[in-house]
């Protein structure tokens, strides 16, 4: 039976606009990230959310940039093109 049973949840998230400190404070929805000295933190969904520093901040994004940098740097374009019978015998 529980293979066939969804689960919903409901939440009211804040934007800019409806962000109160006292609900952040009892968030029980956080994003892992990191601080400027790169400690990793929890921070309340909606603030990560509305706030783009914060935003930047997500270990997810971190991740994906430090992922990024490890990538190899591509080289530029080789030129295939096979020369002509005439231009080999110059």
């Amino acid at each position: 039976m529980g293979d066939r049973i969804k689960r919903i949840t409901v939440k009211p998230f804040m934007d800019l606009n409806t962000m109160i400190e006292e609900r952040l404070t009892q968030c029980c929805v956080h994003v892992g990230t990191t601080s400027n000295d790169d400690a990793h933190q929890c921070a309340p969904f909606c603030a990560v959310q509305a706030w783009a520093p914060l935003s930047e901040q997500k270990l997810a994004r971190r991740a994906v940039t430090a992922e990024a940098d490890l990538r190899p740097r591509t080289m530029a374009p080789i030129d295939l093109t096979v020369p002509r019978a005439e231009e080999v015998s110059r």
